[in-house]
C-alpha cells in the first residue's frame, strides 16, 4: 500500500473512532497534550505520527493500540 494512501485511511479511521466517542479535536488535543492542529493533520493524512502520539490517541479513545489499526473497531 502506498504510504500516503495508508495515512489518509488511517486518519479517517482515527476520526471515525473519535467521533464515535463524541470527542472534539480540541478535547483530543488536550488529552494528548499536543496542538489541535496535529490532530487535524493526522486525521487528514498529513502527519506521519510518532508511536508515542499513537499511544496517547489510543488511550484517549479508551482503546488498545492495536485497535487503532483494526478496521473493525
Amino acid at each position: 500500500m502506498e504510504p500516503q494512501l495508508f495515512l489518509r485511511q488511517f486518519g479517517q479511521h482515527v476520526r471515525n473512532l473519535r467521533l464515535k466517542k463524541k470527542i472534539s479535536t480540541e478535547q483530543m488535543a488536550k488529552i494528548c497534550s499536543i496542538p489541535e492542529l496535529k490532530i487535524v493533520q493526522l486525521e487528514n493524512g498529513q502527519l506521519n505520527s510518532p508511536i508515542g502520539l499513537l499511544i496517547n490517541i489510543a488511550e484517549a479513545l479508551e482503546l488498545e493500540l492495536h485497535e487503532l489499526f483494526s478496521p473493525n473497531t
